[in-house]
């Protein structure tokens, strides 16, 4: 399961920046800790909402997290789950444009 998982965040890392996401990279979770791209313009739970409403990918804020410009990303889902997840990211970002 550790390479499994590897290979999931180092995908998820990797997409996430080409989107233009920030982020800080685990050292032992399942989550990435990704900066919302500043085209976005938009607290944490505000990106996270619109996110689920519009696109159907569930994210948790990073306010709770003691940074309201940050999202918590999950890569303990399937791969097909997390490349949705992605698509749905590069599209509420596209929509920003």
């Amino acid at each position: 399961m550790r390479v499994i998982y590897e290979k999931r965040c180092t995908y998820l890392a990797a997409e996430l920046q080409k989107l233009g996401f920030e982020m800080v990279k685990p050292g032992g979770a399942f989550y990435i800790f990704a900066k919302i791209p500043e085209i976005c313009h938009q607290t944490s739970v505000e990106f996270a909402d619109e996110l689920a409403a519009k696109y159907h990918v569930g994210v948790m804020p990073g306010k709770p997290f003691g940074d309201d410009r940050y999202i918590r990303i999950s890569y303990a889902s399937s791969m097909d789950n997390i490349k949705a997840a992605v698509s749905g990211m590069a599209e509420l970002l596209q929509s920003k444009k």
